[in-house]
């Protein structure tokens, strides 16, 4: 149920930058991954906080409102959609992937070898970081529980922090409410890790690395600071990983201009 779940805000976040970047899908797939990601967490945090709001946030309501929110945007949309042009990303995407790993073959066995450790970490070592047990999934678990974002509003005895900015809480409720424990909680934030990587990895292409940017993207990858706040539930480092793809999309459209 959490792979359908996951698999759902991906399609979403897929169609939405399809239709973002239109022309520019098939092009250019570093932005296409990037947009993917960005609008796929963000949509899906728009809708468990409209849920929240009126007090329906269930698992069941969220998953039909991603159903009826791709139908919407695939139907406006559908001619972009076309075979063609989607054989034609997805080999251009692979092509782009393999390239980067070929071309630095020590480097991608090592990410490709931590990724695999810090999965089988997320899923073994219960979350422990601080934010997590105060906040974030104090906060998504009372949501679960109370099927209403309610409880944060005002001084509530079980939140230390009923004011701080509740992203991470409503990414983490999705990842805790399909099975209704935090078994999947410690791999919320791998995503985030994925996103720091391209980020980095674009804006290095568009300062002028047009054939070694998969490097920047693998070594920053690799960095233990990153590593480490990957596999924790702070907020910060969300932020910190749409800030870099802010910055990816700003410098395309400085440079295009």
């Amino acid at each position: 149920m959490t792979l359908f779940t996951l698999s759902l805000i991906g399609m979403v976040g897929l169609m939405t930058a399809r239709l973002i970047l239109k022309n520019d899908a098939s092009d250019d797939p570093l932005a296409f991954a990037i947009a993917t990601i960005v609008c796929g967490v963000g949509e899906a945090v728009t809708v468990a906080l409209i849920l929240g709001a009126v007090g329906l946030l269930r698992i069941d309501v969220a998953i039909l409102s991603l159903l009826l929110l791709s139908l919407s945007l695939w139907l406006p949309g559908r001619s972009s959609f076309s075979r063609t042009k989607t054989q034609r990303l997805i080999s251009l995407t692979l092509k782009v992937g393999w390239g980067g790993l070929k071309a630095h073959p020590a480097l991608a066995v090592c990410a490709i070898h931590l990724l695999i450790v810090q999965i089988l970490y997320g899923l073994i070592q219960p979350p422990l970081s601080n934010g997590g047990l105060v906040q974030h999934l104090s906060h998504a678990a009372g949501w679960l529980q109370e099927q209403s974002t309610l409880h944060t509003i005002g001084s509530h005895t079980a939140s230390a922090f009923p004011y701080q900015n509740p992203y991470s809480s409503f990414w983490l409720w999705w990842w805790i409410a399909p099975s209704h424990s935090d078994t999947y909680a410690g791999l919320a934030n791998l995503i985030h890790w994925l996103l720091v990587a391209l980020s980095v990895g674009g804006i290095a292409r568009q300062l002028g690395a047009k054939e070694q940017w998969p490097l920047a993207s693998v070594v920053v990858f690799l960095v233990p600071t990153v590593v480490r706040s990957a596999v924790g539930h702070e907020i910060q480092f969300m932020f910190g990983a749409y800030l870099l793809a802010g910055c990816f999309f700003a410098s395309r459209w400085v440079l295009s201009a």
